[in-house]
């Protein structure tokens, strides 16, 4: 029975070889495909290309954003041109001059919320007399007095102030 055991414990060492298979030929097959995915795709740049204006003065320089005024009017009455308090004739002469800009500015009508309706028509009416109620005309923050049964309508998200003025270049 010994040399059984020395016979089998020869045996032993030829089958250990043979369960571990290589992995360098399935390396070089990944670095082949990875050098010629390379080749054929390349090296990207990291710098964008962006198109310059020639050196030298502009030939116009605009505004970034078209001119607005904002035009208020709170509970007690008070007009507010651009947060700056004015009164009804200085109102007018400034709404002459509005009208004359160009290119015209819009003008957005804001009043408080617990502005009186009355005082808030007879403004717009001030405004429409002046003929600044056109396309730049907007009614700012209407949307925050849509919902009258909430306690805070100033949260959510606020819509876009779209408007169709059409801007007069001379």
């Amino acid at each position: 029975m010994p040399t059984r055991r020395r016979f089998s414990r020869q045996q032993e060492p030829e089958f250990a070889l043979i369960t571990s298979m290589s992995l360098v030929p399935l390396a070089a097959i990944f670095l082949i495909v990875a050098v010629l995915a390379m080749s054929t795709y390349g090296i990207k740049p990291h710098a964008i290309e962006v198109d310059l204006p020639p050196p030298g003065p502009p030939a116009s320089i605009e505004p970034l954003s078209p001119p607005i005024n904002l035009l208020s009017i709170d509970r007690e009455g008070q007009t507010s041109w651009n947060s700056l308090p004015v009164t009804r004739d200085e109102l007018q002469a400034i709404l002459r001059q509005t009208l004359s800009d160009n290119p015209q500015p819009a003008l957005h009508f804001a009043p408080t919320g617990d502005a009186s309706y009355a005082d808030a028509m007879a403004l717009l009416d001030q405004v429409r007399q002046a003929g600044l109620i056109d396309a730049c005309f907007v009614l700012s923050d209407v949307w925050r007095y849509r919902q009258y049964e909430d306690a805070d309508p100033d949260e959510g998200l606020q819509p876009s102030q779209r408007h169709g003025c059409n801007w007069r270049n001379g």
